[in-house]
């Protein structure tokens, strides 16, 4: 089906959607569709760059979505990361 390619397409492109003015609705549009197993995807391929990516404004708007509509495990990867962060009060404030 060509949506779950474009789907697949996008969510391989995760990091690049996210840092874009534009981008970053793409990805909070696909978190919105509530399949788990793309959210799960998605916050995978947010993982690792979060602290980074917690400070832009596009970006962490993408995070606040993918932690209100993933599953536990991946929501609890990614509060683990973000709390390793030197100042994390800030972080989450921010």
């Amino acid at each position: 089906m060509q949506k779950d390619r474009l789907i697949t397409e996008i969510v391989k492109h995760t990091q690049e959607f996210v840092r874009n003015p534009y981008g970053n609705y793409v990805i909070q549009y696909v978190l919105q569709l509530e399949d788990i197993n793309i959210n799960i995807e998605i916050g995978k391929e947010l993982l690792g760059s979060l602290i980074e990516l917690g400070w832009q404004k596009y970006s962490s708007n993408v995070i606040e979505k993918c932690l209100e509509l993933n599953s536990p495990e991946v929501t609890n990867l990614m509060v683990q990361e973000m709390l390793q962060a030197e100042s994390y009060l800030d972080f989450l404030r921010d």
